[in-house]
This record gives structure tokens, sequence and C-alpha cells, in this order.
């Protein structure tokens, strides 16, 4: 015998509301942004322009900078270079001391603002021996550190240029042949030419008002932007 079918639901589906001038659709609930597009398209405006400028300043910071080492050392080399055209005809035939060393010739040459140079001998045996004095214009040679690897390059026969030294100065060395062979090596100190400084200060005064522009104008396309006054 069959089971008797369940009864029917009871349950009655609300009826529709209709839509009228008096009742209108009801529309789903939106979340409010706490900020505007408009704000949030002026600030990525503003953050781009100063990261471009920030970026171009350090790119172009650094470009100089690397611009007058290069100057700075090339001006070092040739003046030592210069020098010791003047101090080969006056190497002793034998070992170069103190008592033959040709200093005479590397006073004339010194200029206390920007230039100072030393004298090394080449002896047998043993380290290379300073020859000539130790201090110059103030500057005393055992300060500077580098100055036992300068001589060593040099004394093999490579030029020795070092831009790595504090107060943005050079050290270079040379090898010195005399009429009995190497005598010795001629080691120079060199200060940044004041030319290529001042050329620096003022490019350095140009990029940080190319910065302080590229700022300017950066937040003056966001702030339009954030007030809608840019089209979209």
């Amino acid at each position: 015998m069959d089971a008797p079918a369940p009864p029917p639901s009871t349950q009655v589906p609300p009826p529709e509301l209709p839509v009228t001038a008096d009742r209108p659709a009801i529309q789903p609930i939106r979340r409010r942004r706490p900020f505007g597009v408009r704000l949030w398209l002026g600030l990525m405006f503003s953050a781009i322009g100063i990261l471009t400028g920030a970026t171009v300043y350090i790119v172009v910071a650094g470009s100089s900078e690397g611009a007058a080492e290069s100057r700075s050392a090339d001006l070092a080399v040739g003046r030592t270079l210069r020098l010791r055209e003047k101090i080969e005809p006056e190497l002793p035939e034998g070992r170069m001391t103190k008592a033959n060393a040709p200093v005479d010739v590397l006073r004339e040459d010194q200029s206390p603002e920007d230039f100072r140079s030393w004298l090394y001998n080449n002896p047998p045996s043993g380290p290379s021996r300073l020859v000539s004095p130790p201090t110059v214009a103030g500057l005393d040679i055992a300060t500077i550190r580098g100055r036992a690897e300068a001589v060593a390059t040099a004394l093999d026969g490579d030029l020795y240029v070092n831009t790595d030294l504090p107060e943005d100065r050079t050290m270079v060395s040379v090898l010195l042949v005399g009429p009995g062979g190497v005598s010795g090596v001629l080691l120079s100190i060199s200060e940044r030419p004041e030319e290529v400084q001042s050329a620096l200060q003022a490019l350095a005064g140009q990029r940080l008002t190319a910065l302080v522009v590229a700022v300017l104008v950066a937040g003056l396309i966001g702030f339009l932007a954030a007030r809608g006054k840019v089209a979209p």
C-alpha cells in the first residue's frame, strides 16, 4: 500500500511590491571610498614627478663628479710629467740620495696652493727612501695613505694615479730614469683645480633648481588632477 503524499507547503512567498514614484526600487548600499579617485591620481602624479626629479638629480650629480675627477686626474698627470722632464736631466749618475737629489727643481715648480711633489730613490736592496723634504707647504707625505703603493707601482714601470684621496686630491707617481738607469720615483699631490671646482658648484646650483622646478610642476599637476581640472 502506497504511503500518503505529504501535504502541500502552506508557506506563501511575500508579494513583490510594485515600483512606483512613491516607492522606488531598493538599491544596494555602496560603501563610500575614504579618498576619491581624483585624489589618488593627484598623489600618483606628484610621487612620479618627485621620484623622476630625484633620480635625474642623482644621476647627473654622479656623472658630473666623475667628469670632475677625470679632468683633475688629467691635469695632475700632465703637470707631473712636465716636472719629470725637468728633473731627469739633473739626476745624478749614481745612486740618488738626500745629498745629490735635485730638490731645487722641485722647489722651482712647487705651488703651495695646488701642487706638491717628492722624490724617492731606487736602492739596490730594500724599500725606496724619501730623499726630498717630507713636508711641502704644510703637507707631510707621511700622512698620505697609499704612498708606498704609488712608489712601488712606478718602480714597476707603470703610471700610478689615485683620485680617491681626502679633500679631492689626486696622487700621481712616475718613474725617473737618469744617466745611470732607474734613479727613483717622482710622486706628486695635486688639489682639484679652482676652475673645475667652480664649474661643479655652478652645476650643483643648476641641478638643485631643476629638481625644485620638477617637484613644483609635479605638485601642480597632481593638484589639478585632484580638483578634476585635468581631462580623464
